[in-house]
Parts: C-alpha cells; structure tokens; sequence
C-alpha cells in the first residue's frame, strides 16, 4: 500500500487536479482534516463507514472555519463554510473509488504505516 495514497493532503493528487484542490483556502488550512479523512477512507468499511467518514471530514472542516474566522477574518466565514460544504460534496460524489470497501482494516496496523510517513517526510524536510 502507497503511503500516498494514504496521507495525500487534499484532493486525489491526480497531476492537474492538484491545482483545482489546494490544501489550502484564503488562509485556511484543511489539510489535516484531509489527511484525517484518507486515513479513515484507508480503513474503509461499509458505505456507512464512508458516509461517517465524510461527515466527520465536513464537521471537521467547519470546525476550523469557525475557528479561523476570528475578528477581521469574520467575514470570509461564509467563504470559509462553502468551501467545506463543496469538499464535502465533492467526496460523496468522487471519493467512492478510493474508500476501501469491505472488512475494516486495522487501525493499529495503518498507523504504523503512517507513522513511519511522518518520519521519512520529518527527516527529508530537515
């Protein structure tokens, strides 16, 4: 398994795609909670796990918009919102292919592979 595949930021990391769906909007950041969403699409499951999976990605990313839209930044809460409500959409309607359907992986197991990531990427940015 690619650990790409499993921590990519946002969007499907698809050549020109990474352009269209940045990791980050108007200071926003979202990244995280797109990582946090590949890892539970990595897991997989049922399509109820997705439909979870998607929704806690969503109240994650409002979450962070209505942290981030403090005093002058308060008006771009409405930006801040439609983006997360666009993410949102765009997984339910292409995330699909990439959620592992079937038996649940095991988290354990996962995040020693992610772990390992966060090691090589620390050690190559340093």
């Amino acid at each position: 398994m690619k650990m790409a595949r499993i921590l990519n930021g946002c969007g499907p990391k698809l050549r020109w795609l990474n352009y269209l769906i940045p990791d980050q909007f108007f200071g926003l950041t979202l990244e995280e909670d797109c990582d946090h969403h590949d890892f539970n699409c990595t897991i997989g499951g049922k399509e109820a796990d997705r439909l979870k999976a998607d929704y806690q990605f969503y109240v994650a990313m409002d979450r962070r918009a209505l942290a981030r839209a403090t005093s002058w930044r308060r008006p771009l809460l409405l930006l801040y919102r439609c983006v997360a409500l666009a993410a949102f959409c765009a997984v339910r309607l292409m995330g699909g292919r990439f959620f592992h359907y079937g038996d649940k992986r095991d988290e354990r197991a996962i995040m020693g592979l992610v772990l390992a990531h966060e090691v090589e990427r620390a050690e190559g940015a340093g």
